[in-house]
């Protein structure tokens, strides 16, 4: 059983994210429940949803993120600060997202800077996006920041079990974390490395944000 082979391996003060819709969800919970509590759950809104095949349903247009830990103790402040931007189109992270900057002199705060919200409202990628390599679940990185940066510190470890095209492990090393990931299809296994390996030629995470705050 998934649930008891992870609660075996994770660590005590570790946590778990569970992602998908209900109410695939809620018949999950009951193996879950066994070995983890429920911490807060985290919504995706997306930009779109699927056809509407079923009229006696809302089109879904959202996506469950659930939190469950071993030990709440860890789990004490979510605050995401910054410190101030020190010239124009950088700024030193203390931890979370930046402040992004428009022309001299003119700041604004990207939402979510302080205490972060239940609702991700960015868009959900697709054949559109500037990030999209070709997953059909592939999920945003600014979510997965905000994910890994909510439930880890600096240097801690994150395994993705299910780790499709690599997102998770590219924001990781982005974010000064260690990662494990392990895919069962081969073929995104090329795609895992190379995105890694992008990320292993970035200075830092300032030149990461520096070239995101172009748009």
């Amino acid at each position: 059983m998934l649930s008891y082979e992870i609660y075996k391996r994770l660590d005590y003060y570790g946590c778990v994210y569970l992602c998908g819709t209900q109410p695939q969800l809620a018949m999950d919970w009951r193996y879950w429940a066994r070995f983890f509590t429920l911490l807060y759950e985290k919504v995706q809104a997306k930009n779109t949803g699927p056809p509407a095949i079923n009229r006696k349903q809302p089109r879904r247009v959202h996506e469950n993120i659930w939190c469950l830990y071993r030990s709440k103790d860890k789990f004490s402040d979510l605050k995401i600060t910054v410190d101030r931007i020190t010239k124009k189109g950088t700024t030193k992270v203390v931890k979370g997202k930046p402040m992004r900057i428009w022309g001299e002199g003119k700041r604004k705060w990207r939402v979510g800077v302080g205490y972060p919200t239940s609702v991700f409202y960015g868009k959900k990628v697709d054949k559109n996006s500037p990030e999209y390599v070709g997953h059909p679940t592939q999920k945003p990185e600014k979510l997965i920041e905000e994910l890994i940066l909510m439930a880890t510190d600096e240097g801690d470890w994150i395994f993705d079990p299910f780790a499709g095209s690599g997102t998770v492990s590219t924001v990781a090393r982005r974010l000064g974390r260690n990662s494990i990931a392990v895919e069962i299809e081969d073929k995104w296994i090329p795609m895992i490395e190379k995105r890694i390996q992008v990320e292993k030629t970035r200075t830092s995470i300032t030149d990461f944000i520096s070239e995101d705050m172009s748009d």
